[in-house]
């Protein structure tokens, strides 16, 4: 691969990779490189500004998403604030945000077919979220769920699966509309007081990913998303 074209995957332009490597930033094996045009070896390693390069050609990362953040770019209160440098200048998109106050599963990637089959509303990908209650579910509400609730006097849930889970609840959809899971719940009379996403797909949220923290995914990972 040409050397400009690995340097973009910094997440910058060909033209400002073309640029960094005239202007002395980027090194090849820790000699500095003028030529954008160098081929490089499977083996070679290339920094920019000191920080290597991360020659793959995508990145898929799962957040612990913690409360208070939102999932809009270019504020102070981002989750992309919470991405390492390392990754930070990737193109990344949320797949399948979530609001402000809930916590857990979030994934992130530069892969634009990936997200598209994330939030694609005719994948009908599953989701798992736990909810802490102000009321106790009843198995009217379960039945509810499972029949397709209609949600403030208009849309109709597809349907979903109520589990009681202690003091908590496990709610699975299979689509994402706006506070769906609070909607949902507002319908049976009932108030959420904690949300937390803890399974897309046939992956789950690891117990060891503290809150805030992110994990980059292997190929074997992204595909258990679709199983």
């Amino acid at each position: 691969m040409r050397l400009d074209k690995y340097v973009t995957y910094a997440g910058i332009s060909r033209s400002a990779a073309v640029s960094a490597i005239k202007s002395g930033r980027v090194a090849v094996d820790s000699i500095i490189a003028k030529n954008p045009a160098e081929k490089l070896s499977d083996t070679a390693l290339v920094t920019l500004d000191g920080e290597a390069v991360d020659g793959s050609e995508f990145v898929y990362l799962l957040m612990n998403k913690p409360s208070g953040y939102v999932c809009e770019k270019n504020r102070p209160d981002s989750v992309f604030a919470l991405v390492p440098e390392k990754y930070s200048r990737r193109p990344l998109s949320v797949c399948g945000r979530l609001d402000k106050d809930t916590e857990g599963f979030l994934l992130l990637s530069d892969d634009g077919d990936f997200v598209h089959r994330i939030i694609s509303p005719i994948k009908h990908l599953p989701k798992v979220y736990l909810a802490r209650l102000q009321n106790a579910v009843t198995d009217s509400d379960i039945k509810a769920f499972e029949n397709g609730l209609q949600i403030d006097g208009g849309d109709v849930c597809r349907p979903a699966k109520l589990e009681i889970a202690g003091d908590a609840v496990l709610v699975t959809i299979t689509e994402g509309m706006y506070h769906q899971i609070k909607r949902m719940f507002h319908a049976t009379g009932n108030e959420v007081l904690y949300l937390k996403r803890v399974k897309t797909g046939g992956l789950s949220l690891p117990e060891t990913l503290k809150t805030g923290e992110i994990l980059r995914l292997s190929e074997n990972e992204t595909a258990r998303i679709f199983r």
